[in-house]
């Protein structure tokens, strides 16, 4: 009988521990920088520019259009103190392609000038390597922004683009016109990397935890946001270009 019941009983084992969950990595939530990144991953994916190995001297031009914003000191103390978000680590490990990780949600409610958001995105992109003296410029509806891709384009680049808020985690782009050097985006490229960039964008903004737009308007000189930021982001390891 025992025998019987020992070769009816199976031995049974614990179930397996699951792994930890590992921290997610994330984009920097800038649309304003997003705007850029895409512009440069069109730009290589469409046009094929980037397999050239010197563009610059193709493009005929090594300096970003100027857009007439050129931050003070007081503009950087003045954005500093009024973004919400607790920026952990030095500022020149940041970079526009490098992952981040961003934790909590705190609610936000500002107005940046022009001056105010370039001395932000030019404090953290002192060292990076793939672009340079960005200058953002908000007007009525939208914003233009310039800055040298220093990798695979080593060429100034530029956009101008309308912005409208559909969603908490949701915008509409209407690009207008958008450059490498002193060559323009051609026009037949220029519905598909609407789309593309509007896709993107919005999926990176889904993406970001803590981060939420209840109100976003541009008007020439500012701009208006409402709703709720990270409460802190620090860098990682890796990168998604």
């Amino acid at each position: 009988m025992n025998g019987a019941m020992s070769l009816g009983t199976r031995p049974t084992n614990p179930p397996p521990i699951p792994p930890e969950p590992k921290p997610r990595h994330h984009r920097w939530p800038w649309i304003t920088l997003g705007v850029i990144v895409l512009l440069v991953v069109f730009v290589l994916g469409y046009t094929g520019y980037g397999q050239v190995p010197v563009i610059s001297n193709m493009f005929g031009s090594t300096k970003p259009k100027d857009l007439g914003i050129h931050p003070t000191e007081a503009d950087w103390l003045k954005v500093s103190t009024t973004v919400p978000i607790k920026v952990n680590g030095d500022a020149t490990s940041y970079s526009v392609f490098g992952s981040k990780v961003f934790t909590g949600s705190v609610p936000s409610r500002s107005e940046l000038t022009s001056a105010e958001i370039t001395a932000w995105i030019q404090h953290y992109t002192t060292n990076d390597p793939y672009v340079r003296d960005v200058q953002v410029k908000f007007i009525d509806g939208g914003m233009e922004i310039s800055a040298f891709a220093k990798r695979y384009l080593n060429a100034p680049i530029y956009v101008k683009v309308m912005v409208d808020r559909t969603g908490t985690n949701s915008v509409n782009l209407d690009i207008q016109k958008a450059g490498v050097g002193k060559m323009s985006v051609p026009g037949k490229y220029m519905k598909q990397f609407n789309d593309y960039a509007q896709k993107i964008l919005n999926e990176h903004l889904v993406a970001i935890p803590g981060f939420s737009i209840e109100q976003l308007e541009y008007k020439a000189g500012s701009r208006i946001f409402k709703g709720t930021y990270p409460a802190s982001i620090s860098t990682a390891s890796g990168s998604w270009w």
